[in-house]
């Protein structure tokens, strides 16, 4: 596991920002020729040209992981109507030692039963706001923990879907596996919770300055919720956790081209050893720690250095990137 934390640390010390794309789409004319420029082909984070959205973040992470020998699942992300919008990792567990869940032979049996093919009732835990702790969180101490005792109305929960097969319903519940989301600048691997009744259906991560908590209504899927500075947790992203093929992902990235936020710039980077987030777009920067949040209007002579400074990009590609905007 240690191998798999220090990749995500080395990958967190790059920005998320979108003006790399736009420059090479400007450049290429096509979003299949912009994805062939991306540096995350490289793999090489030290000679990326800036950083990269969630796409070329998780499409590193994924060649890394299998070229280190493990089998990360790609996976998309929705919100609300909107769909594969987000993307993200799941890591089956990295570590073959750490015990798991194991079905017994009754189990296999009930589970083949009419009853969990049926829909069953099971009360999940809603989201509370939260308030981060002061200073980051390290790994070690990222304990999963039950949520507490408010609860919002009762979801039906299909427990074994009757297009899954026994064996996938199996495998997913026998192993532990964590959520690698970088694109949302969490750089911890995540343990994912079981649903009930296999597991406590969500866990809690206090991290800085934004805390998250997983929820797992079904096996087929699972939602990251954040939240901070007492603000109330809110829905994030749904994730279908059976994953997509490589050549998906890359159709969905493609698509990610010419979406709207490609159309104003956004750069989003982590301090985490202050726990401190940068957040800029259509020129407001946000600026959140765990005692809330701030926001200041950027003056436009002044926006090309204040970008550069605080999210650690070369003045030439911001300034590249908002004159092709400007032109649009």
């Amino acid at each position: 596991m240690k191998k798999v934390v220090d990749l995500c640390n080395q990958i967190s010390n790059i920005t998320y920002e979108n003006l790399t794309k736009i420059i090479r789409l400007e450049q290429t004319g096509s979003a299949t020729g912009a994805r062939k420029l991306d540096d995350s082909d490289q793999n090489d984070i030290d000679s990326w040209m800036g950083g990269g959205t969630c796409f070329s973040m998780t499409w590193h992470l994924y060649q890394a992981l299998t070229d280190m020998g493990f089998k990360p699942r790609l996976v998309m992300g929705h919100k609300r109507k909107e769909r594969n919008i987000h993307c993200a990792l799941i890591l089956p567990d990295p570590d073959p030692s750490t015990p798991s869940l194991r079905l017994s032979a009754q189990d296999d049996t009930a589970l083949r039963s009419p009853l969990y093919n049926a829909v069953t009732p099971a009360p999940v835990p809603g989201p509370d706001s939260c308030t981060p702790p002061s200073q980051h969180s390290p790994l070690s101490s990222l304990t999963p923990s039950a949520s507490d005792s408010k609860a919002r109305s009762c979801q039906q929960v299909n427990l074994l879907s009757r297009r899954s097969p026994l064996s996938s319903f199996v495998s997913r519940l026998s192993s532990n596996s964590y959520l690698l989301d970088p694109g949302y600048l969490i750089f911890e691997p995540l343990p994912m919770p079981l649903p009930q009744p296999f597991g406590t259906g969500e866990v809690f991560f206090p991290l800085s300055p934004n805390c998250v908590r997983l929820v797992r209504p079904t096996l087929e899927s699972m939602e990251l919720w954040t939240g901070g500075a007492g603000a109330p947790m809110k829905l994030r992203f749904e994730y279908p956790v059976e994953g997509v093929s490589v050549e998906e992902f890359k159709h969905h990235w493609n698509e990610s081209f010419y979406r709207e936020m490609m159309t104003y710039p956004v750069l989003n980077r982590l301090d985490r050893e202050k726990g401190v987030q940068y957040y800029y777009q259509k020129g407001n920067l946000v600026v959140r720690s765990s005692s809330g949040s701030q926001m200041t209007k950027i003056a436009p002579a002044d926006r090309v250095q204040t970008l550069s400074d605080i999210f650690k990009l070369s003045p030439d590609i911001i300034e590249r990137a908002l004159n092709i905007l400007e032109k649009k």
